[in-house]
Formats: C-alpha cells, sequence, structure tokens
C-alpha cells in the first residue's frame, strides 16, 4: 500500500472487493425504488377514484351478444350444433349461516325465461305476451335455515339468471326487479322485456334463494301469485288436432303405467320416463326435416324420437296439455364447471338448457316440499327434465391432476384480472374497495376511538407500563 498525492492506491483483490460492495449497494437501492415506485402505481390504480367506465374495456366488449342461449325456441333449424366454450357467468353458492362455499349435490338450474306460447307446425316457442309487472324482491322467508346466498358475475350481461325462488339479500343491487307475469329476474323496466346491458360490462349481483335441502336443488318450486291458479287453467287448454300421435303416446303411458292424469305429480312422472326411456336418443346433429304439414314434435314423438333438448322438454310439456295438465317450457343454463380454487361454478353457453315446469294445485303439492314458512295457497311448479342422461348427472369438479388444477389456476387468475383491473370502473371500485376501507374505518371508530371501555384499557395500560399503576 502506498500513499501519495492523489491518495490511497488500492491493491487489485481490494479495488475489486470495493466495486463488489458498491454495486451491492446500487443493486440493493434500486430494487427499493422499483418496489416502491411498483407499490405506489397499486395503490394508485387502486384508490384513485373512477370517474366513469373502466378505461381498459375497449368498444369491442360493447357489442357482445349471447350465442347457446335465446329466449325463445325454434325447432325447425336443421343441420349439425356445435356447443360453444364461450364463458356466460360464475356462480358462487355460500351457506348464509356460516359464510361458506358450497359445492352443490347434482347440477344446478338457473332459469332464464319462462317459455308458454308454443304455435303448432311453425315449431316455435315464446313467452305470453303482455305488458310487464315489474316488483321489488321479497326478503327471505322468516325462520327458514336453509338460506343459500348467489353471487353471480355475467360475462355478457343481456339476461339474468338464478336459481328459483328468488329473494332479496343484503347485497342486492337496487334496480333488481322480478317480472312476476314472466317469472324472471330483470333489471329496472327493459323495453320489449329484454334490453342489453348499454355499458357492455360485466355484472355482478347477489340474490339469496331456498331452493337447496341437504345439498340438492328441490323439485318444487312454491307459487307466490294469486293470479296462477287462472293462468294455469290458460296452459291446460290445447287444440289437439296437429297432435294426434303426441297425444294418443301420451294417453297410452298414463293407461299402461295405470296413473291418472288428476295425479299430476304421478302423471307427469310417467311422461317424463317414457321419454327418458331407450327409445328415445340425445342427439345435436339435426339431420332430419319432418314433411310438410307435420309439426316438428310431432314428427319427433310419432317416427324420428332423436334430438336434443328442446325437443324433450317440448315433447313432455305438450303431452302434459294434451291430458289436462297445465306445462310450461323453461330455458336457462343447468350445471357448470366447479373451480376449486376459486370455489365457484363456470358457466359457459354449452350448459345451455331447456326443462318443463308442470302447475301443480295447492292440495297437490307433496308433504315435505315446500318449507313452512313458503306460500303453499296458491300452489307449485314441478320441475322435471326429461332429456336422457342429464337430471341426476353429478356435478362435474374437474381433472384432480395437475393440468385440471392448472386450469382453474388460470380461470381463476383471469376472474381476478377481469374484475380488478380491466373491470375496475366506478362502481366495482366502489364494492370491491373503498366498501370495505370505509367498514373498516367505522368499525375503528366506533369501536376504539368512541368506546369508553378501549379508553379506560387503554389509560391502564399506558399506567403500568410507566409505572403509576
Amino acid at each position: 500500500q502506498q500513499t501519495g498525492g492523489a491518495g490511497v492506491v488500492l491493491r487489485p483483490e481490494q479495488r475489486q472487493s470495493v466495486e463488489h460492495v458498491v454495486s451491492l449497494a446500487l443493486l440493493y437501492q434500486m430494487t427499493r425504488f422499483a418496489l416502491f415506485t411498483l407499490a405506489l402505481t397499486f395503490l394508485m390504480f387502486f384508490l384513485f377514484p373512477r370517474f366513469g367506465d373502466s378505461a381498459w374495456q375497449s368498444s369491442s366488449t360493447r357489442t357482445t351478444r349471447l350465442v347457446g342461449y335465446s329466449g325463445n325456441v325454434s325447432l325447425t333449424e336443421f343441420g349439425k350444433i356445435h356447443e360453444s366454450p364461450e364463458e356466460v357467468m360464475r356462480v358462487q353458492f355460500t351457506d348464509d349461516r356460516t359464510g361458506e362455499p358450497m359445492v352443490i349435490n347434482r347440477e344446478p338450474y338457473f332459469r332464464g325465461d319462462v317459455l308458454t306460447q308454443y304455435r303448432p307446425m311453425e315449431g316455435t316457442w315464446a313467452p305470453r305476451l303482455r305488458l310487464p309487472s315489474f316488483r321489488r324482491l321479497s326478503p327471505p322467508p322468516p325462520s327458514t335455515s336453509n338460506l343459500v346466498r348467489q353471487s353471480i358475475t355475467l360475462e355478457s350481461p343481456t339476461q339474468l339468471f338464478s336459481v328459483v325462488p328468488v329473494y332479496q339479500a343484503d347485497g342486492s343491487a337496487a334496480d333488481l326487479r322480478f317480472d312476476a307475469d314472466r317469472c324472471v329476474l330483470v333489471r329496472d323496466a327493459p323495453p320489449g322485456f329484454q334490453r342489453d346491458d348499454p355499458d357492455g360490462k360485466q355484472r355482478f349481483y347477489e340474490v339469496m334463494t331456498t331452493a337447496f335441502r341437504l345439498g340438492m336443488q328441490r323439485p318444487v318450486i312454491p307459487e307466490s301469485r294469486p293470479q296462477a291458479i287462472r293462468e294455469a287453467r290458460y296452459l291446460a287448454l290445447l287444440d289437439k288436432s296437429p297432435f294426434p300421435v303426441l297425444t294418443q303416446t301420451a294417453a297410452d303411458v298414463l293407461a299402461n303405467a295405470e296413473v291418472d292424469a288428476r295425479d299430476r305429480v304421478a302423471a307427469a312422472r310417467a311422461l317424463e320416463a317414457h321419454l327418458r326411456s331407450a327409445d328415445y336418443f340425445y342427439t345435436l346433429d339435426l339431420a332430419f326435416q319432418p314433411p310438410a304439414g307435420v309439426d316438428p314434435i310431432e314428427y319427433f314423438v310419432a317416427e324420428h324420437r332423436q334430438g336434443h333438448c328442446e325437443y324433450f322438454a317440448s315433447a313432455l310439456a305438450l303431452m302434459c296439455r294434451s291430458q289436462g295438465i297445465p306445462a310450461r317450457l323453461v330455458v336457462g343454463y343447468r350445471g357448470g364447471e366447479y373451480n376449486r380454487i376459486g370455489e365457484y361454478y363456470l358457466v359457459r353457453e354449452l350448459h345451455a338448457h331447456a326443462w318443463v315446469e308442470v302447475y301443480l294445485e295447492p292440495e297437490q303439492v307433496p308433504e315435505l316440499s315446500v318449507l313452512d314458512s313458503e306460500p303453499r295457497r296458491f300452489g307449485a311448479w314441478l320441475r322435471l327434465d326429461p332429456t336422457p342422461g342429464v337430471s341426476n348427472a353429478p356435478t362435474p369438479i374437474g381433472d384432480s391432476g395437475v393440468i385440471g388444477r392448472f386450469a382453474e389456476f388460470k380461470d381463476f387468475i383471469q376472474l381476478l384480472w377481469r374484475d380488478y383491473v380491466v373491470g375496475l370502473d366506478r362502481e366495482r371500485q366502489r364494492e370491491a374497495i373503498y366498501g370495505p376501507i370505509a367498514s373498516s374505518v367505522s368499525t375503528l371508530f366506533n369501536d376504539m376511538l368512541l368506546s369508553r371501555e378501549w379508553w379506560a384499557a387503554f389509560g391502564e395500560t399506558v399506567s403500568q407500563r410507566m409505572g403509576l399503576g
């Protein structure tokens, strides 16, 4: 080591040691700065107030439409049908008593639209055209122990879906309504009974239901409308002339089963079992066309006996009506892919489904099928699913291997990204961020700063620490 006017001269190994220390210090400072910048950006992104829609949502999302689901049914479209994997919604069921997410035993049914008008020869179903009757959601029945919360996030908000019966929840949006005439969940008063959401965003809403018992969805849905009995008489009316084979087939089924059509539960179950028998087959390849002047469902029952869920549901509804049993078609979604990481059901367009609801007079509602707190005086609806091989299917939990877990994790991360980055608008920010923060601050202020007990305990603790106690 030598000293001179220029300062200390270091040996090569000392110079390398100093440079190494300087490099580590610089790297440390840069890392701290980067982490600080990232944290500040993170906080600014989530906490900075939104004054409109999310800037990440492009105009292309505003024209999104549902592909597999339709509020009307047409049986005159032929050819190969391809299932669409497009995502529709994510649904989480939560036990209201414990707050724990639920896995439903057997696939749940999410009601979309109720169709009562069938046009023979045209092969189409549509809702009964009348003025809508919107009403606020009713609170859940008192003294019930099986309340389940439905937390639903729609990907393409052109239609609301839910398990029924549906009731108001603590977090239900103020614009949620129930169309009593169509028996469907809606927002406000959509013109033409249905409108596209103007901003094209995802929609999140929460409602309650009493539909589940012992982890399974009950097949009987209580009716709360006094006019239901009058409407049921309308549904039972049917001009049997376009359906001679279908009417005779239904009568033969009930005769062979020794069931009286006045016993609506037994009769409807017998007709459902007939359509689920080995004589009928489910297919998405509609490579047939009925002869001219023959109704599609009449031809389905008489000759072809192959089709998808809309054919089976239509056949059961018309068979029931032919025997004086009020019945209607319901379209929506059945089932979904359960995500074990996010603990929710992912419902896709390929889960679109059609089933039947049969009206039961008050005296025909089976015992123990409705809760003591639910109305019984207006009757109930019995859900039936005549499509072969689906009504008793267990909930698909997914692949338990590495690939299945990775797919679930990927979908969960995509959900978080869409909800808290892409879809972080003013409403979502208020619900997910400002709301919990305000609640925590309010709790802190009320339970601590305004609590005499807290200040007494605080003073006692300070006195002990300072040796004054």
